[in-house]
């Protein structure tokens, strides 16, 4: 009977690659990884451009992306999205910030999210006004 063909030799038509005492080892260990590679990649296909991201974006700006994240997530009615911005207006005057829709202050959160949809609600009324000005209907 004779001996199997390693990974390499198989697969690749290459030598296969012995380390003392376990023939193909180190060959079968490079297909491992190859192959738990292109499985990550598929798992998670956006990897590459995180790490981008990651070192080209400073916690400021990560913390902008978080807040518009959460902003399009929010759905409040318009009446109480006004009152919401109202409210952030005098917060910003008492404490001299705005609102942050990441903080651990369920108000404040409240408040933020309201500045965020009522600003939604005014962009998506100028763009109707706009398109209606234009006359496409």
């Amino acid at each position: 009977m004779g001996r199997a063909k390693g990974w390499g030799a198989a697969q690749t038509g290459q030598p296969v690659m012995h380390s003392p005492g376990r023939p193909g080892i180190i060959q079968r260990e490079a297909k491992v990884a190859f192959w738990n590679r292109i499985l990550i990649d598929r798992i998670n296909p956006f990897e590459a451009a995180y790490s981008v991201l990651a070192k080209a974006m400073d916690e400021k700006s990560l913390r902008q992306v978080q807040a518009s994240i959460a902003a399009k997530k929010t759905s409040m009615p318009f009446e109480e999205a006004k009152e919401m911005t109202k409210r952030a207006v005098l917060f910003k005057k008492e404490r001299g910030r705005n609102p942050d829709i990441s903080s651990p202050d369920a108000w404040e959160k409240k408040m933020a999210e309201g500045v965020a949809a009522y600003s939604r609600y005014v962009a998506q009324m100028k763009a109707e006004k706009a398109r209606q000005e234009s006359g496409d209907v």
